[in-house]
């Protein structure tokens, strides 16, 4: 019984509907299993720190510390009902929960139901591939040693070192 209701627990609801935009229907589901939500009393709803993230990229954020130009404006709280919102490390928190397992299981679908919208043009397409280094110090994930432009020279001293 009890292995039941677990199955019962983890099955989707779904729901259509039209976008404004195109014709094709798009297919929302969700599941009753719970996303981790905050435990204390004085947390901020999951779904006003998701808005105060999205309002703030509409807005021009390019980072989590432009979510505090919201924070100011008491008219935009008032029309979205949030009584207390968000700051930079409450947003950030958020993402931090994510992992990629989530992501991946996030993004492929909605990657392929984003190149079905895709209109070839009867001339083809044009790829441009262009080489970049990104820069990584420390220990950061995917930082190793090797060649950096900038720093000519001590790349045969980290060999010497490490």
């Amino acid at each position: 019984m009890e292995n039941n209701q677990e199955e019962a627990s983890h099955k989707t609801a779904a729901a259509a509907f039209t976008p404004l935009f195109g014709g094709m229907k798009v297919l929302m589901s969700e599941t009753p299993k719970a996303f981790p939500s905050p435990t204390s009393n004085n947390a901020i709803p999951l779904a006003h720190t998701l808005t105060a993230f999205l309002l703030a990229v509409v807005t021009g954020a390019s980072r989590f510390a432009h979510t505090d130009w919201l924070r100011g404006d008491r008219a935009l709280h008032a029309i979205l009902g949030i009584k207390r919102f968000p700051g930079d490390d409450t947003v950030r928190a958020f993402f931090s929960e994510f992992h990629s397992a989530h992501i991946e299981a996030f993004w492929r679908p909605l990657w392929s139901w984003l190149l079905t919208l895709v209109v070839t043009p009867p001339e083809g397409f044009h790829l441009d591939l262009d080489s970049m280094i990104l820069c990584r110090e420390g220990n950061e994930e995917g930082a190793r040693k090797g060649y950096n432009p900038k720093r000519s020279g001590q790349f045969e001293d980290r060999l010497r070192e490490g």
